[in-house]
């Protein structure tokens, strides 16, 4: 099962997501294209606007995005990411919550 921080995803940042139908199943933006940069992937904005900001994600930020379908609980991307890097199921939940809440600031998941 998965750690606390994780299951509480749903209430942490609905004041900043406005609530939402998915409540713990994060979902990503529809208007990205992800793509390999290098060692990192790349999300950029579509249409894409020249002025407009690019993000550089790691490969765990990038998982954890792709992850976020909708489908798929925060709890249940915590556990597809401890199994994929090989961690602990507490470091993961801890992990994918930073991550899942970085990526809401930044309008890239949606809740």
């Amino acid at each position: 099962m998965a750690t606390l921080p994780v299951a509480l995803w749903g209430r942490g940042i609905a004041g900043t997501l406005g609530g939402g139908a998915h409540g713990d199943h994060p979902r990503r933006a529809e208007n990205l294209l992800i793509d390999r940069e290098g060692a990192d992937w790349r999300l950029t904005p579509v249409p894409f606007d020249p002025d407009g900001p690019v993000f550089h994600l790691n490969d765990a930020a990038a998982f954890v995005w792709r992850n976020a379908d909708g489908r798929h609980s925060a709890a249940d991307i915590a556990q597809s990411l401890s199994r994929a890097y090989g961690i602990s199921t507490r470091r993961a939940g801890v992990d994918a919550l930073a991550c899942l809440e970085s990526l809401a600031r930044l309008g890239l998941v949606l809740q």
